[in-house]
């Protein structure tokens, strides 16, 4: 190199330093709001995880076409995350936003929607404090406090249980908040009793046939993988529980309710080291999956089975006959959508190539131990079920689905699949929506499965609206019975209750 041109690359160089000596901003690392605003620029579907900053007063909306007349007076209640940014720091994965319960009551004229953030110790601690204090389930924060236990950082921000006239407001693994129906007013964490205190409680709890609550909350915080399985009344009080011994540590979200069993999915997620819950999950796909089947009578583990490798949020309706098990889910053949696609959701790289979860079916022949899975053709998340065939052979599994996985890879529409038949019943809300999860409401009078309707919400992104529908489940792809839409956009979210 030239001495003349080595001069000029240091005076060049050193300008460069001087001058992001004096104006580091320029040369700062954009902040993760930042980088989610320059985001939604170009890619419109993030606008579903831009979040709230405040309570949203009551507002009416009028229908287009007819509510069912026994519809009329009743609600929907929506919870996910809301909040995902406080003081210009912003969160990076989908799970870890404060809690925000929509409520959308309806009429014969219309709906009225309110939403209201849940007060949680967390959520008020924040507030005072004007940013975030702890680091999320997958999302790092700056100069974080210590974590005293799961209900420090509860977000409250998963599913809804209605309960004696309140909701309980749940999360993946804190004890659940009371709210009131309605004015959703936050009455504060249930008392399970001094043994339970602090005690992680799913967001995935199931009525059985008498009613009566299943759920679980996992507790592997050590070396040792383990589980407390409650059983609650119809009215939310304890009657038993009791810690049960895990294979090994993994990801567990939802659970099935058979006659007999307890069913759980353990996906090959084995913990390791990180700073955050999600990043101590690593995926294993050597070792395959597991079902664990567990006896209602004394909470006993009957048999672990081994599956091919795979992933699941949620299950559908489950049943025996004779010796044999029917377990319906949501499948993925890896944890990609958890590991890579939410923890990236808020930068827009959600959007590269996953295998979005599929309707899956597993049949275990409890004489010889044996399983035999099928994978259906259509892609199904959030699945629901009639309510009135729990633990009972049925056929039809509700949820959202893809119109045309090769073209689109959001979540447009919501179907009906036949199990028996494998054939799709679905309606497409276009390209530029986001369809959130439906809920089954048995019609009055109505015996036939599959008789009721299907209610549920979804975010249009180009016009950046939410919007509510209702469908008769036997004719969904004839259309909304009634449908409106709201001025403005809503989070979106993940589960909800109908009362």
């Amino acid at each position: 190199m030239q001495r003349r041109e080595f001069l000029q690359k240091s005076f060049q160089y050193g300008s460069v330093a001087a001058l992001a000596s004096q104006c580091p901003s320029l040369f700062a690392e954009p902040s993760q709001q930042d980088k989610f605003s320059m985001a939604l620029q170009n890619d419109p579907r993030l606008l579903g995880w831009q979040g709230l900053k405040d309570d949203i007063k009551p507002h009416f909306s009028s229908w287009s076409g007819q509510l069912p007349q026994e519809l009329e007076g009743r609600t929907l209640f929506r919870n996910g995350p809301g909040r995902q940014e406080r003081g210009g720091e912003r969160y990076t994965h989908w799970f870890d936003g404060d809690g925000f319960i929509n409520q959308f009551s309806l009429s014969k004229e219309g709906v009225t929607h309110q939403g209201k953030f849940t007060q949680t110790a967390k959520y008020t601690e924040e507030t005072q404090a004007g940013r975030f204090l702890y680091h999320g389930a997958g999302s790092k924060v700056a100069n974080p406090k210590g974590i005293k236990g799961p209900q420090s950082i509860n977000t409250a921000n998963t599913s809804l249980l209605p309960i004696q006239g309140e909701l309980w407001a749940m999360w993946e693994a804190g004890t659940p908040y009371r709210v009131a129906q309605s004015d959703l007013a936050t009455k504060g964490p249930v008392a399970f009793g001094a043994d339970l205190q602090g005690v992680p409680f799913s967001a995935h709890p199931h009525h059985d046939a008498d009613r009566s609550i299943w759920n679980f909350g996992d507790v592997s915080f050590g070396e040792q993988a383990a589980m407390v399985l409650y059983h609650l009344s119809a009215q939310g009080a304890v009657k038993r529980y009791k810690l049960v011994a895990l294979p090994h540590h993994s990801y567990i979200h939802d659970f099935t309710v058979t006659d007999k069993y307890l069913i759980f999915y353990l996906p090959p997620m084995l913990r390791r080291e990180g700073v955050t819950y999600m990043e101590r999950f690593k995926w294993q796909a050597s070792l395959g999956s597991r079902l664990l089947i567990i006896d209602k009578n004394d909470l006993s583990v009957v048999t672990t089975l081994e599956l091919e490798a795979g992933f699941s949020f949620h299950f559908g309706n489950s049943w025996q006959v004779g010796n044999e098990l029917v377990i319906n889910l949501c499948w993925y053949p890896d944890a990609a959508i958890m590991t890579d696609v939410m923890a990236n959701i808020q930068t827009g790289q959600h959007a590269k190539s996953y295998q979005a979860a599929k309707a899956y079916q597993v049949r275990v022949d409890l004489t010889r131990n044996r399983t035999r899975t099928v994978v259906m053709d259509h892609h199904l998340e959030f699945v629901q079920f009639d309510k009135r065939f729990v633990s009972e052979p049925s056929r039809y599994q509700f949820g959202i689905t893809i119109e045309n996985a090769k073209n689109n890879a959001e979540f447009d529409s919501i179907a009906r699949i036949d199990t028996d038949t494998g054939l799709r019943d679905h309606f497409s809300f276009g390209q530029h929506a986001s369809v959130e999860e439906p809920l089954f409401i048995a019609k009055a009078g109505h015996s036939q499965e599959g008789e009721g309707y299907l209610i549920h919400t979804w975010l249009d992104f180009k016009q950046a609206k939410t919007g509510l529908a209702v469908f008769d489940a036997k004719k969904i792809s004839h259309g909304p019975l009634a449908m409106t839409q709201l001025p403005y956009y809503l989070p979106l979210g993940f589960h909800g209750a109908f009362v």
